[in-house]
């Protein structure tokens, strides 16, 4: 009678798994800012990065504009010309908002990228980056506003407002 009280209390845990997703949005002109945010989510679901960024962010008191298929800005990031440099050697830089999943930089909108929720964790990063053509042609994309040289950074955090 005992293991029978055990499997009625222990069983329906065992069926419904969980997974956590950590987000965390760098912000790349005030590292003390950065948002980070963990949610349990129940494996039942079918859960999009895109989901799991807007929920926690449209709760929080961090300035975004965009939704579950992409980021526009976060933290009053510059849209539009704002957010293009162009340097003396013909090199543009077209920054955005870049996202991975787990390290890995998905090659489709946040909306489509679906989280495994069957392991313990999954970490979504945003990242402000850019895209850099060099006399016409690209040659980089989503490399981190942090890593470009420092007048670069400079003016693009100038931007922000």
């Amino acid at each position: 009678m005992n293991n029978l009280f055990l499997f009625i209390i222990i069983y329906p845990f065992i069926l419904v798994q969980a997974g956590t997703v950590q987000l965390i949005i760098e912000n790349p002109c005030e590292a003390k800012k950065t948002f980070k945010s963990n949610i349990i989510y129940n494996d039942n679901l079918e859960l999009s990065a895109g989901i799991a960024t807007f929920d926690p962010l449209s709760k929080s008191n961090v300035s975004y504009i965009g939704d579950e298929s992409g980021m526009n800005s976060i933290y009053h990031s510059p849209i539009g010309k704002e957010a293009i440099y162009q340097d003396k050697k013909n090199t543009v830089y077209a920054f955005g908002w870049c996202y991975s999943v787990n390290n890995i930089a998905p090659d489709m909108m946040p909306n489509e990228t679906k989280l495994d929720l069957t392991i313990p964790l999954n970490t979504i990063l945003w990242w402000f980056g850019s895209a850099i053509s060099k006399n016409g042609e690209w040659i980089e994309y989503c490399k981190a506003l942090s890593t470009q040289p420092n007048k670069i950074r400079k003016e693009m955090c100038s931007r922000f407002k």
